[in-house]
């Protein structure tokens, strides 16, 4: 069994439909993975065992961004505000 982390992108084993984990659950001896994608452009959401899942990549770290902001402003906000604002609501 992979050891998942939040942020990783999985798949159920013969299954389509690539999902990102947001939280890892241990209960009663069991990992569930709660995992969220999209659907014909419909957020779906669920929970599944991590056994069931394929790890198709890891996210090797959070909020590694690198971006030069020099020039790239929109409105008020720079370039790495709104990164950064996206980066946070999809966790």
């Amino acid at each position: 069994m992979a050891a998942f982390k939040p942020g990783d992108i999985v798949r159920i084993k013969g299954g389509a439909d690539v999902m990102t984990i947001e939280m890892i659950e241990k209960l009663q001896g069991t990992e569930w993975a709660h995992c969220r994608w999209f659907d014909a452009k419909k957020q779906r959401e669920g929970v599944f065992p991590s056994a069931t899942l394929d790890l198709v990549r890891s996210r090797k770290r959070r909020n590694s961004y690198s971006v030069s902001t020099t020039s790239m402003v929109y409105g008020d906000a720079t370039f790495l505000d709104i990164l950064l604002a996206k980066s946070n609501s999809l966790r």
